[in-house]
C-alpha cells in the first residue's frame, strides 16, 4: 500500500488544487451572526466534540491538519459544522489519490494520505467550505423552495473582498436535509458552541467562478466585452 501511494502522480493533487482553490490562508474570520455571549456556554466545544466522535475521526485529521481546531473550540463564538463521515471522507481520498488509496483502506492509511498529500491550506479550503459562522439546527434551515443560502467561512477572492464568501446551499424536505445536495445523515449533533450536522460526501467548493467561466468560453466573449466595459465606467459612443 506505501509503495502505491507513494507512486502517486503529480496531476493526482493538481486536480485537487484546482477544484480547491486554496488561498484560504489569507482569509479573515467571517463576522459572528449570533450575538457574542456574556459567558462561554459549558460543555464540549466543536472540535472537542468531533475529536470524541469515532465516526468524524478522519474529518477531524483535516480540520487539524487546516489548523481550524482552535477556531472551533473559541465557545465565545457559534458555528455548524457539515462533517463528512469517515466513509465519505475515504471515498474523496480514493478519488484524489487517483485509486492509490482504495475505499476500503484502514484509517491509518487515509490518515497518512492527509498528513502526508493534502496541504494545510488545500485543508483550509475543503473544511471552510463545510463550516456556517452561526449555529444553524435543522429547525431552522427554511423547507420552502428554493435551498436557502448560508455563507460559509470560504473566501475564494479574499484580495477582492474578506465578506466574499461562498455559500452552502441548505434545504429541508420531507426526504430529508441537504447540503449542497448531500444527504445529512446524522443532523443536530449539539456542542457547546454550535451544532454538527453529518454528511454523507464531502463537498467540494466550485473551481471557478462566475466571471472565470465566461472569460474562458469564446462563445460569451461579447458579454465578456460587456463587462469590462461596464467595469471600466466609460460610456457607450459610437456604434462599435
Amino acid at each position: 500500500m506505501t509503495s502505491s501511494i507513494n507512486r502517486l502522480k503529480t496531476p493526482g493533487l493538481l486536480v485537487l488544487s484546482a477544484i480547491l482553490i486554496a488561498i484560504s490562508s489569507c482569509n479573515k474570520d467571517l463576522e459572528q451572526f449570533a450575538e457574542t455571549p456574556v459567558e462561554p456556554p459549558s460543555g464540549l466545544a466543536l472540535g472537542e466534540t468531533l475529536a470524541a466522535s469515532a465516526d468524524d475521526a478522519l474529518f477531524y485529521k483535516i480540520l487539524t491538519k487546516a489548523n481550524k481546531v482552535p477556531l472551533l473550540n473559541d465557545k465565545t463564538k457559534s458555528f455548524t459544522i457539515f462533517s463528512p463521515s469517515n466513509s465519505a471522507v475515504k471515498t474523496f481520498v480514493t478519488a484524489v489519490s487517483q485509486g492509490a488509496v482504495p475505499p476500503n483502506a484502514p484509517d491509518a492509511v487515509v490518515e497518512g494520505f492527509i498528513a502526508t498529500y493534502l496541504s494545510s491550506g488545500l485543508c483550509d479550503t475543503l473544511v471552510s467550505y463545510h463550516i456556517l459562522p452561526q449555529k444553524v439546527p435543522v429547525a431552522n434551515i427554511p423547507d420552502t423552495f428554493a435551498n436557502f443560502a448560508y455563507p460559509t467561512l470560504f473566501n475564494p477572492a479574499s484580495a477582492l473582498s474578506a465578506l466574499a464568501r461562498l455559500d452552502a446551499y441548505t434545504s429541508r424536505r420531507a426526504n430529508g436535509v441537504w447540503d449542497n445536495n448531500i444527504p445529512v445523515i446524522a443532523p443536530d449533533m449539539m456542542a457547546a458552541n454550535g451544532v454538527i450536522h453529518r454528511i454523507a460526501a464531502v463537498s467540494v467548493p466550485p473551481s471557478q467562478l462566475l466571471l472565470q467561466r465566461i472569460a474562458t468560453d469564446t462563445t460569451l466573449s461579447f458579454l465578456m466585452a460587456a463587462i469590462i466595459r461596464a467595469d471600466s465606467g466609460a460610456n457607450l459612443t459610437g456604434t462599435g
